[in-house]
This record gives structure tokens, C-alpha cells and sequence, in this order.
């Protein structure tokens, strides 16, 4: 199960628990409010309440009836309309009460009702005798017989209600008081009986929380005491396969670690080949170091040696040239044909050994740099090179305008141009012979270009032509050494750039070479 099943199950659970205990307690709540409701009041209580109400209309009527008879006997004695206007108003007053009274108990109040209306007509008479200056009359009335036994039949109603009220106010009280007593007991009982339901469902609670704890826990101390038992240095974890066959997020955990210390030995293992193979680097960089230190002794001896050899080889070259010139200069007339052409070719062979020399030379210094790079602009140095080369006048030459600025080794460059340009004169036999150079941008090179509608060149020679003393034509046929394109080649790859070329016999050929924009040599 997943830990989020797991986590919702005992959210459940607790929640149904919950659930249930709100469900008793509301009902252990509503046994408590039972005894309270209106319907559970015993009808002493509203029994009580109407022998109160009653009480206190009684002591209202009774203090209404005192001051009725004082009012009374002071307008007789006095004559004073005060006491009568006050009699009234006392009148009203009671007459209210009375019809509250009866409002309250109509069956208690009627009789009691009768005898006071009867004591109220004799007082009545009372008042008009006093009203017509029958004070005498008025006097016997008050004290005669039937007034007398009018009040007195009402003072007898008022206090036998009374009483019997009394009497049903304390039986009431008794009856409340037991009801209270039984409802004190219930509330008890309601009270305990909730309580335990309470602690027995906050211990159910402590004992899923427990649980549940125990149960997520559980498999994730186990996850990190696999790690902490684990052996660092050959990153070897074992984790209970149990723990990698669960279906949840410890389970998810679980394989993630073991994927990550899989991962972490094959990177170990990548390490140790890499620092065996930095170690091999390292044999071989100071192996690299001795052949660099080597080499450069053996370039230190090259140009000695080509110092030497061009001086040595020269010397000779220049003393057989002189020796024919001067034969020639002193004999030519009585030379042979013969012999004046055997002249011409020696000198000939003699100019073609010196430009051999200093191809050979040239070659052995292409792919080493003893000036400092420059800014050259590439449309002046090619207007120099081709003025320099004073091309013939049936071949033309276009230069495209906006050939770029570079930072490089003037002579390099300088070198590649006119070796291209200067084959491309060469081997043109058209009567109308054109070369074309210009450029276009890659990516992080300059690649230029040199075209001609010359002699063309085969396919099988496109490789072989870069090679040294490689030439298509016989030098009898057309002078060359046979080193200028392997200078090229040998100057572009340097840089890091690269050399080809296209051609169709008869056509013309177009050589292509890349330069970095950014010189790294």
C-alpha cells in the first residue's frame, strides 16, 4: 500500500473514531439536556409558578382593598374629594388586578369575584350618601350588617384561596425538588458514562497514532541503517530486499538509493580508468616533452643544416654558372650550335637546382613561425603579389573587393597566395586566360578560394598533387619544382585550416582553402 494510502487509511480511521464519539456525545449531551426541556418540567414546576403568580396579585389586592377602605373612611370623615378622586384611582387599580387574577385561575377567581362586586355596590351607596350630606346614613351603612357581611364573606374567599394556594405551593416545591434530584442523578450518570467514552477514545487514538507512526517509521530507520552499515569505500549498500520489493514511496525510496550507489560505483569505476588514463597522459606528455625538446634540437640542426647545405650547394652552383657565362662571353662565336646549346642548358639546370634549393628550403621553414602576426589587409597583399608576379598580358586576374582583414604571419599568407596564384599562371594555356579569387565565411573560418580556366588537373592527382616534387607536366615542358602546393598545404594545416581542390581536364581547376577567423598558431 502506498504511503499516501497508508496515511489516508488511518486519517480514516481516526476520522470514523471521531465520529462515533461525537455521535455519543450527542446523544449522552441530549440525555443531559433532557431533564431541562418543557416537556420534561413536571407540572408542579408550572403549577408552582401560577400559586406565585397568584401570591403576589393576592398581596397586590390585598394592599389595593387596605387603601379602598382608608380612601373610604377619610372622604367620610373629611368630605374631601382628594380621598374620593384616590378611591377611584385605587378602584381602577384593583379592578385591573382582579381581571389578571381571573385571567390566571377563572374558576378560583369567580366566586371571589361575586363577593367583591357585592362589597363594592354597598360601597357604592356609601358614596352617594356621603356625595348627597348623608353622613349619618352613610355611617350605619358602613357599620351595618350586610356591608359588614360583605366584607367580611370576602375577606373569608380571599384567605381560603390563599391557604388552599399555600398548601399546593409546597406540594409543588417538594414534587420540583425530587424531580431535581432525579435530574442530578441522570446528569451524573450522563457525565460519567461520557467521560469514559472520551478517555477510552482518546486512548484508541494514542494507540492508531502509535501505530501508525511505528508503521511508517519502521521501514525508513531500516532504509537509513542500511546506508549508515553500508561500505564507503566500495559504496557496496545492501538494503533489505523487502524494503525494494514495496509498492510505495519507501518502497520508491528505496530504489532510488540503490540506483544511486549502482550509479556512484560505475562513476567510481569511470574515475579509476580516468586517473589510470591521466596517469598514461602524463608518461606520455613527458615523453611528448623529450620528443618536443628533441625535435626542436633537430630543427636547431635542420637550419644549421640548411644554412649549410644551401651554402655549400650554391657555392658550386654560382662558380659553375659564372665558369659558363664566361666561356660564352669569351667563346661564343667560335662555339659549335651544339655547344652553345649545351651551354644554355647547363645554366638552365643550374637555375633549376638553385630554385629546388630554396623550394627545399622554403618547405623545411612552412610550418615554422619566427615573426609576430600582424594586420594584414588581404585586398592590398594580393594587388602586391600580383604586381610583383607581372602576370602576361592575355591572362586576367579578379580579386573580389571585400576580401577581409586579418591578424596573421604575413609571410605565411603571402606565401599561400602566391604559390596558388602563380600555378594558376602557370598552367594556363588558354589564348584568353582568366583567374579568379575571392572568399565567402563559415563557421569560424574564412574560406578562400583561387579559380583559373587553365589546363585542368585529373582526379587521381587531386591527393598526389599536394605531395613533394609532384608535378603533372615533365619540368622540360613547364619549369616548377614540384614543392609549391605541399608549401600550401603544409601552411594551411598549421593553422588549422584545410586544402582542396576541384577540376575538370581541359576546364580549369579551383583551389580551396579554409583559414580561422581567430588564428590559433
Amino acid at each position: 500500500m502506498a504511503l499516501k494510502s497508508k496515511l489516508l487509511f488511518y486519517f480514516f480511521c481516526i476520522s470514523i473514531l471521531f465520529i462515533i464519539v461525537g455521535s455519543i456525545f450527542y446523544l449522552q449531551l441530549s440525555n443531559l439536556i433532557e431533564p431541562l426541556t418543557p416537556r420534561s418540567i413536571p407540572l408542579s414546576v408550572e403549577k408552582l409558578a401560577t400559586i406565585k403568580e397568584n401570591s403576589e396579585l393576592k398581596n397586590k389586592l390585598i394592599i389595593q382593598q387596605l387603601q379602598l377602605d382608608f380612601n373610604l373612611e377619610k372622604f367620610l370623615t373629611t368630605k374631601k374629594n382628594i380621598y374620593l378622586q384616590r378611591y377611584y384611582k385605587n378602584y381602577y387599580t384593583f379592578t385591573h388586578l382582579l381581571n389578571a387574577a381571573h385571567k390566571v385561575n377563572p374558576s378560583q377567581w369567580a366566586n371571589l369575584e361575586t363577593h367583591f362586586l357585592n362589597m363594592q355596590n354597598t360601597q357604592a351607596i356609601i358614596i352617594e350618601n356621603i356625595k348627597e350630606g348623608k353622613s349619618d346614613t352613610a355611617r350605619e351603612l358602613i357599620e351595618g350588617s350586610e356591608y359588614t357581611l360583605a366584607t367580611k364573606e370576602y375577606q373569608n374567599k380571599l384567605n381560603m384561596y390563599f391557604d388552599t394556594a399555600s398548601t399546593q405551593y409546597e406540594t409543588a416545591v417538594i414534587t420540583v425538588k425530587l424531580a431535581t434530584k432525579n435530574s442530578h442523578q441522570i446528569l451524573q450518570k450522563s457525565l460519567r458514562t461520557t467521560l469514559i467514552i472520551f478517555l477510552n477514545a482518546v486512548l484508541i487514538s494514542i494507540v492508531l497514532i502509535i501505530g501508525s507512526a511505528q508503521t511508517l517509521v519502521q521501514p525508513i530507520n531500516e532504509l537509513r541503517s542500511n546506508i549508515e552499515n553500508m561500505d564507503v569505500e566500495k559504496l557496496n549498500l545492501k538494503i533489505n530486499p523487502v524494503l525494494l520489493t514495496q509498492e510505495d514511496e519507501i518502497g520508491d525510496l528505496a530504489r532510488a538509493f540503490d540506483k544511486l550507489f549502482h550509479n556512484l560505483r560505475e562513476v567510481t569505476v569511470l574515475r579509476d580508468e580516468l586517473i589510470a588514463e591521466v596517469k598514461r597522459h602524463k608518461k606520455t606528455e613527458k615523453q611528448l616533452r623529450i620528443t618536443a625538446s628533441r625535435l626542436k634540437e633537430s630543427n636547431i640542426e635542420l637550419d644549421q643544416f640548411s644554412y649549410a647545405a644551401s651554402h655549400d650547394l650554391r657555392t658550386p652552383l654560382r662558380g659553375i654558372e659564372s665558369l659558363v657565362s664566361w666561356i660564352e662571353e669569351d667563346c661564343y662565336a667560335i662555339l659549335p650550335k651544339n655547344a652553345r646549346k649545351n651551354f644554355e642548358l647547363i645554366r638552365s639546370r643550374v637555375q633549376r637546382l638553385d630554385a629546388l634549393i630554396n623550394g627545399m628550403l622554403e618547405y623545411s621553414h612552412a610550418g615554422r613561425f619566427s615573426q609576430e602576426k600582424e594586420i594584414v589587409d588581404l585586398n592590398a597583399l594580393l594587388k602586391e603579389i600580383i604586381d610583383n608576379l607581372a602576370p602576361p598580358p592575355h591572362i586576367e586576374i579578379t580579386v573580389d573587393t571585400d576580401l577581409p582583414v586579418l591578424r596573421v604571419y604575413k609571410a605565411k599568407i603571402t606565401q599561400v597566395f602566391l604559390n596558388l596564384i602563380n600555378n594558376a599562371v602557370k598552367y594556363n594555356d588558354k589564348d584568353k586566360g582568366f583567374i579568379n579569387i575571392g572568399h565567402r565565411r563559415t563557421d569560424g573560418f574564412y574560406e578562400f578560394y583561387v579559380s583559373d580556366n587553365g589546363v585542368g588537373i585529373p582526379t587521381e592527382f587531386h591527393q598526389k598533387i599536394f605531395e613533394i616534387f609532384q608535378t603533372l607536366h615533365s619540368r622540360d615542358e613547364i619549369e616548377g619544382s614540384g614543392i609549391g602546393l605541399a608549401i600550401v598545404k603544409k601552411i594551411v594545416e598549421k593553422h588549422g585550416g584545410e586544402v582542396w581542390l576541384e577540376s575538370i581536364t581541359n576546364v580549369g581547376t579551383s583551389f580551396y582553402f579554409t583559414w580561422p577567423i581567430e588564428t590559433k598558431v
